[in-house]
């Protein structure tokens, strides 16, 4: 039986259809089919039917006589409901030889639905959700009288009951006043199945007029499970053990990739295996960061993983062996969670019982080599090769088994074509491909790329798969030309199918040099801020050595394996200009002026449809690139007109300063401009925009990378009160080991690295303070004032502190396995930390003005440390105990220990109940674990009563007391009704 996953659904959603007995109906547009688990037990249950053609048609609307086939169908059974029928026209619209008027009449007669005023029932007209699942909750056992499903409110009654129980459960784009498909009706029925059969005790009529009318009814309570099977496994009754008994929902397996599954069965046919998302806590498509599993998991759970729970990684359906904790949950560590990133469906589990499972997915690529065979069933197909690197300090990955085939009885391949690009899923476990689905393939202009991180094309960002080869995520694109990717399912490039090895545009300055009458050598300024001289091979079109010695201005270039440049003409739609300010204190560039260059000299231009517009007349702005050499032959960039200084020439200047600029003609907007001020060693260039005040560096990452000429190493940083990363030129760090260096004035390229930066050393208004461990190498805090080995400041409110130790510092002040320790908060807590070891490290102090002592940043990195506070190592075994017990016995008389409990959430479960409890509980010097002993889900915007047993101890010297709390909770539903 054919396996149709839609990798949009069964990936992110996790709802997919993982494997299909021969009993789950096969439809000819089953792949079409987004609720696939809701299909294939609806259908198979016979409520409802595909069309004559094999066909289901799941977009087809459904139509007001098919939803009274599904009610009846629902409530009596296919086989008996296929026997009603109609002795008169039930309505005026509807004889009774109608294909509906059976159903139609039965449910008119039950009062599940009703016709219109003029006696019309309008059979083939269209429902809405909320008509549909007012029919739906009628079968379910609610009384529309008392819950009021007429009247002016009746679909905020209905809404508020039926998105309570969970029928729109799977619809995360559930509108109550949009009609309802087929696959929706489907959806609907299928929830309505597992939700709770519910009764009245009492219900109390009289008769007005004529007419009997509900004036009292007990609150609608959920069914006991009576003498029906307890076929769903959950509590009370449930409309499928009453109606299909023989239809069971058993959760004891797996799918292929190893996420928590329930097998569908009804009658002795099985009719497939689905993933169960009861449990689900997060799904990520990116790097999945081992702090945010921590902190999603929970501190206590963590702490007792392996031990107390069970931990459980799978990766492509093969169960990792022994997996360590700290490769997935580390507090405050950004480091990826096993496997995960871009492009990876990472997928964290947690049952009642606080066990975890965490689910990892690749996607890989093959191409069609032929179209899909229907005499042999099956599609031939090519592995694409989407990683060749071979050395271990790129991305080497170990390709599966894909074979060369698939088969269309396994998976749903019928429609592919060959050269299509096909995303497929492996499982280790089922040694087979699980799903098949068509690429997105991009075609569009490149107008600007990152190595081996993201290509801009047609003006959207485009970041390679986690499984693409550095060697791959090194293509070079052409800037204006067209480029094809090929995309996996989250939109990552998983395959460039197409790009001309050529980078982004290069400022030609003069000849460099003729080292032979065929060699020549051009100075060249990137728009990276890198600059060098390069060897040409060809400029717009010309090889000789005459021609290309003269080269000057904007070009695009390609690079060939032997670094040799091809320097190419800029095209259509842009096109450059020149211009000249000359003259002594003259603007050059205007800061935050859209017309960046108000005095700018030159030949006229035409710009758009202006015939004479002046070069003046050229606009930037937030992406303009500005490449500015200064009389040291040092090359800077901005990015925008908010960031590109001021330039004013100098008071006793007499020369020129050249101004080269790309730009697209239709606007006259700038895309690239080059400004050379190398003549006037007095310039004023007034750089207040710099990218930050502050660089801090916390660890080194061991990547690397290369633009231009130059190395940039990459390292954890705070950049400006910001944990992040940043690439920062070599001349800057000594590879590796600068960790706890602070740099201030900090400038970037426009792909945001670091290219320039001044070490922070003493001088006015910047102290360092450097420390040795030796006696009194610490750090304390009294009153107003921080004293740092001896060096008193004043700690103002706006002070900024930062403190970073390094791995290897103590055991005691960073949690083993991190990289670094990180605080921002006051001097006091920094100096609480700190109390009772002398350090080795540097402390850097900015302050207000010279010879102050009013701090307003402070860094301090420590890279070793040693404990000199007081140890007792003399006590007791009793001593020991009795220690331990003050901490719980203070823990029990404070605020903390609370013996009630209010839990709200839109979705309240027991698990995130006790996760919250934990995390509300924790308190330091003990440990806090949560039982919750007694729970019930309320319903929408309702309110119930749960228990929890908080267990309290602590440890001294190995000597441990422990206390336990009941916790009376009240459990609210916050969800809209």
């Amino acid at each position: 039986m054919k396996k149709f996953l839609s990798l949009a659904l069964a990936l992110v959603m996790t709802m997919s259809l993982v494997t299909i007995s021969a009993g789950a109906k096969d439809f000819t547009d089953d792949s079409k089919i987004a609720y696939d688990e809701a299909v294939a037990v609806i259908s198979e249950i016979g409520v409802v039917d595909g069309y004559s053609d094999g066909s289901f048609n799941p977009q087809n609307t459904l139509t007001r006589g098919a939803a009274a086939k599904i009610i009846c169908n629902l409530v009596l059974g296919p086989t008996t409901a296929s026997a009603l029928s109609a002795d008169a026209a039930p309505f005026s619209d509807v004889p009774a030889t109608h294909e509906f008027a059976g159903y139609i009449a039965y449910c008119s007669q039950q009062g599940i639905i009703n016709g219109y005023a003029d006696g019309t029932f309008k059979p083939a007209g269209t429902l809405t959700g909320y008509q549909f699942m007012k029919m739906l909750l009628g079968a379910l056992g609610y009384d529309g009288e008392i819950e009021g499903f007429t009247g002016a409110n009746w679909t905020v009654n209905v809404a508020k009951l039926a998105l309570g129980v969970g029928l729109d459960d799977g619809n995360d784009e559930f509108s109550g006043n949009a009609y309802v498909t087929r696959e929706e009706a489907c959806l609907y029925a299928f929830n309505t199945l597992q939700a709770d059969m519910v009764e009245y005790d009492s219900k109390t009529s009289v008769s007005i007029g004529g007419a009997e009318v509900v004036i009292a009814g007990s609150k609608a309570q959920v069914a006991d499970q009576g003498v029906y099977d307890d076929t769903m496994n959950a509590k009370g009754l449930q409309f499928a053990e009453k109606y299909f008994p023989k239809l069971t929902k058993t959760k004891n397996d797996t799918d292929p990739f190893g996420r928590p599954a329930a097998e569908w069965k009804y009658k002795s046919n099985v009719i497939g295996s689905y993933a169960d998302t009861s449990d689900l806590l997060e799904t990520y498509t990116a790097k999945a960061k081992r702090g945010d599993l921590y902190t999603l998991v929970g501190s206590s759970v963590v702490n007792d993983l392996t031990d107390e729970y069970d931990l459980t990684v799978y990766v492509d359906g093969a169960k990792v062996k022994d997996p360590t904790v700290s490769n997935y949950f580390n507090k405050n560590s950004s480091a990826a969670a096993g496997v995960s990133g871009n492009g990876v469906l990472t997928e964290v589990y947690m049952d009642d019982d606080n066990n975890v499972t965490i689910v990892q997915i690749n996607t890989y690529l093959v191409k069609a080599t032929d179209d899909y065979s229907s005499s042999k069933g099956t599609l031939t197909f090519e592995v694409v090769d989407i990683n060749t690197d071979t050395a271990e300090s790129d991305n080497p990955i170990d390709m599966p088994p894909l074979g060369n085939s698939i088969d269309n009885d396994d998976v749903n391949v019928e429609s592919f074509k060959e050269d299509d690009y096909i995303l497929v899923t492996y499982s280790y476990d089922s040694k087979a491909i699980e799903s098949a689905e068509l690429a997105e393939v991009v075609t569009g202009e490149v107008s600007e790329f990152t190595e081996t991180d993201n290509v801009i094309i047609d003006g959207t960002t485009y970041k390679y798969n986690k499984l693409v080869g550095k060697e791959q995520s090194r293509t070079e694109y052409t800037i204006g030309e067209d480029a094809k990717v090929v995309l996996d399912e989250y939109g990552y490039i998983l395959y460039i199918d197409e790009a001309i090895s050529t980078s982004s545009y290069v400022y030609i300055e003069s000849l460099a040099s003729t080292e032979n009458s065929k060699t020549v050598k051009l100075n060249a300024y990137f728009t990276d801020g890198t600059f060098g001289e390069i060897t040409v091979k060809k400029v717009a079109g010309e090889t000789g050595a005459a021609a290309m010695r003269d080269a000057s201005g904007w070009y695009t270039f390609s690079k060939d394996s032997a670094d040799k440049y091809t320097l190419s003409t800029v095209k259509n739609p842009l096109t450059t200009a020149d211009a000249t300010v000359s003259g002594a204190e003259t603007v050059v560039t205007a800061n935050g002026k859209v017309r960046f260059m108000p005095n700018a000299e030159g030949e006229d231009i035409t710009i758009g449809t202006n015939e004479s517009a002046s070069v003046a007349d050229i606009k930037g702005d937030s992406s303009t690139i500005f490449v500015v050499m200064d009389a040291d032959d040092e090359v800077t960039t901005y990015t925008g007109v908010a960031n590109v200084p001021d330039i004013t020439t100098s008071a006793e200047f007499d020369g020129t300063v050249a101004i080269s600029v790309v730009y697209k003609q239709s606007t006259g907007y700038a895309k690239y401009v080059f400004i050379d001020v190398s003549e006037d060693a007095d310039a004023v260039i007034d750089d207040a925009n710099s990218a930050a005040d502050y660089l801090f560096l916390l660890k080194y990452t061991g990547n690397k990378t290369t633009s231009g000429e130059d190395t940039y190493y990459k390292y954890k940083v705070v950049l400006d009160g910001k944990e992040t990363e940043k690439f920062v030129e070599s001349s800057l760090v000594d590879g590796g080991d600068s960790n706890g260096t602070l740099f201030r004035n900090i400038k970037e390229n426009s792909k945001g690295y670091v290219t320039k930066a001044t070490v922070f050393e003493d001088a006015a208004k910047r102290d360092v303070v450097e420390m040795t461990k030796a006696d009194g190498d610490q750090i304390t805090f009294s009153g107003d004032t921080l004293t740092i080995v001896g060096e008193d400041y004043i700690i103002g409110d706006k002070c900024n502190v930062t403190l970073g130790i390094g791995k290897n510092a103590h055991a005691d002040l960073i949690d083993e396995g991190n990289d670094y320790y990180l605080s921002q908060g006051s001097a006091r807590s920094m100096a609480n930390y700190l109390k009772n070891y002398n350090l080795t490290g540097t402390a850097y102090i900015a302050v207000d003005d010279d010879n102050s002592e009013v701090a307003t940043d402070i860094y301090v990195w420590v890279s070793s440390a040693t404990y000199v506070g007081p140890v007792n190592d003399e006590t007791t075994e009793e001593e020991d105990l009795e220690a331990a017990q003050k901490l719980v016995d203070d823990y029990l008389a404070s605020d903390t220990a609370a013996l009630e409990y209010d839990y709200e959430s839109e979705t309240p479960t027991a698990s995130d109940l006790k996760s919250k409890m934990a995390t509300d509980y924790a308190a330091d010097g003990v440990t806090v674990s949560v039982r919750v002993t007694s729970f019930s889900t309320p319903t929408a915007g309702n309110v119930t009563s749960a228990t929890a047993e908080v267990t309290v101890s602590a440890t001294v010297n190995e000597q441990t007391a422990s206390e336990k709390l009941t916790v009376s909770i009240t459990v609210t539903n916050t969800s809209v009704a």
